[in-house]
């Protein structure tokens, strides 16, 4: 990709705050009394729980990452894997938001709780919310359980409460929700009494896996190019080589990574379209918790809530709603630069790679789930739509300061392996795309400069906080 002057146009509008009610017990709901006024249940949820379901290894994330306040459990009864979405609407769930206390870094417990009296026995599905109240679903259908959009970024912003403090690293309080369908047994028989030391917990005995909403966006500079300017920020000269890779006098001097098309809705349970095999245009109906497949004869989408409306031009305006840090689509002056650019100027490192311990990385932003269809993704709307980052700094000719001049260069972020070294294949699902609960580790590994123009080459590690199945992808 080449480096090119752009004039497009960041846009920060007003960030959502993450408003945490207090939880509390409802008992209101089905008026059949069948438990009887003792039976406990008691629930663990573990975050980052470092499955290993691709070949690099989870990382457990930070403890503001990790940390929980509260859950609510959402109970209903039926095989999980065998309601559809014609009968999801039959179906009633049982919510109740209970604070949690930490059993280590990653695990919460909700201790004993009583369940009311007024519920019935059986085995029940169990779906899990954290950090967010949703018991006023209590009563509702699964069907509108499987439909809430969570409206806002799934993270507490805090922008204000320590302005020493780069602005992603006061971020907190991250929405999660069930990685997968959890089954718990309510009850022994119809005259069952327990106790809160026989509180029931999940069939299999083990924490229910929770995902981030969110997902995280890094930058890795490479330390020994760190200089200091006069007035004392910071910077990084890369050297810059000819095509051929031969070194040059030539430098370019990156002062600011900026993301942009930074989202801030989600589905609150992940969603995922199966994919026609032949024109990868989704087919059928939804998938709850299914997952992303990559794998050319049944790929699978991960659909965030407009994945099918963004490029569309009866819906672009919604499709735009869910950005809060745009990419300006009017390619107008950047008139708000210096108020970016007060948040995401490059940054020393200050979090272990463990890629690379010598170049420890810095965290530029986190975003809701983003993703196109292949549709889009092969259209000139791309990076319309599409989350990325911006490069942006000052090339110096042959090391000339009278000859430098500022460039920019834009990173559209892609999600899967690509089929060369360079160039993804866009005809298959999430070529370009953030989903969430990983990481999308970035670093420039070279520049080179062609007689008119130069190239910057990139690196991206996406990482798990807890799963999915990547290699690195070379730009």
């Amino acid at each position: 990709m080449k480096l090119r002057l752009l004039t497009y146009h960041l846009t920060l509008l007003c960030t959502a705050w993450l408003l945490l009610s207090a939880c509390h017990d409802d008992t209101a709901g089905p008026a059949t009394p069948v438990v009887g006024p003792n039976t406990y249940v008691r629930m663990q949820v573990q975050v980052a729980s470092g499955r290993k379901q691709r070949a690099t290894a989870a990382e457990e994330g930070l403890p503001r990452e990790n940390s929980i306040s509260q859950i609510t459990i959402i109970l209903f009864k039926g095989a999980e894997g065998g309601i559809n979405a014609a009968n999801a609407d039959k179906v009633t769930v049982r919510a109740f938001c209970w604070d949690v206390q930490p059993l280590g870094a990653t695990t919460y417990t909700t201790g004993s709780r009583l369940l009311p009296a007024n519920m019935e026995y059986g085995t029940y599905n169990v779906l899990v919310v954290a950090n967010a109240n949703y018991a006023a679903l209590d009563g509702h259908t699964l069907a509108e359980v499987r439909t809430q959009i969570y409206n806002g970024t799934p993270w507490a912003n805090n922008i204000y409460a320590d302005q020493s403090t780069a602005w992603p690293e006061r971020q907190s309080d991250f929405v999660m929700t069930s990685a997968a369908n959890a089954q718990i047994i309510v009850g022994t028989g119809s005259t069952h009494a327990g106790t809160a030391n026989d509180a029931f917990t999940t069939t299999s005995g083990q924490p229910i896996d929770l995902d981030r909403l969110a997902a995280r966006i890094d930058f890795v500079p490479d330390a020994a190019y760190l200089k200091t300017a006069a007035d004392g920020t910071i910077y990084y000269e890369y050297p810059v080589t000819d095509a051929d890779g031969s070194a040059t006098s030539s430098k370019f001097r990156l002062k600011f990574v900026e993301p942009y098309n930074i989202t801030q809705q989600s589905t609150l349970f992940e969603q995922s379209m199966a994919a026609d095999a032949t024109t990868q245009a989704p087919t059928g109906g939804v998938i709850y918790l299914g997952g992303e497949s990559t794998e050319s004869g049944t790929p699978r989408y991960v659909a965030d809530p407009l994945t099918l409306h963004k490029g569309n031009p009866a819906t672009t305006a919604d499709a735009y709603n869910a950005f809060y840090v745009p990419l300006n689509r009017y390619n107008a002056l950047p008139q708000n630069g210096a108020q970016l650019r007060t948040i995401y100027p490059v940054r020393q490192g200050n979090h272990a790679n463990p890629d690379d311990p010598a170049n420890p990385y810095y965290i530029v932003a986190y975003t809701a789930e983003n993703t196109l269809s292949v549709a889009l993704q092969q259209s000139n709307d791309v990076r319309t739509y599409a989350t990325g980052l911006r490069f942006f700094g000052t090339y110096l000719p042959n090391g000339e300061e009278s000859k430098a001049y500022d460039r920019a260069y834009d990173f559209d972020i892609r999600h899967r392996s690509s089929d060369t070294a360079t160039n993804p294949n866009l005809a298959l699902p999430l070529a370009y795309g953030i989903v969430r609960n990983n990481i999308y580790r970035v670093r420039i590994t070279s520049i080179r400069r062609t007689p008119d123009n130069f190239n910057i080459t990139l690196q991206i590690r996406v990482v798990p906080w807890q799963r999915y199945e990547h290699g690195d992808i070379i730009m």
